[in-house]
């Protein structure tokens, strides 16, 4: 199986919610998100709501922080 890795980024404005994203995956774990460069773990820091394509941080990140 071939390994697709597609980056995308976008500075948020201090929302928890960051979405919907349009990025097919076969597992909700294939999505890693890192905010200011640094990897955000799974259930911890972040979810991700598979129905809407959202990703909802515990803590929102600050303004202009990129994700």
């Amino acid at each position: 199986m071939a390994i697709t890795e597609l980056i995308t980024t976008q500075t948020v404005g201090g929302n928890q919610d960051f979405g919907p994203f349009a990025i097919e995956y076969i597992d909700i774990t294939d999505i890693k998100v890192s905010l200011d460069g640094v990897l955000q773990t799974l259930t911890t820091e972040y979810t991700i709501d598979s129905a809407t394509s959202t990703v909802t941080f515990v803590t929102a990140p600050d303004v202009g922080a990129v994700v």
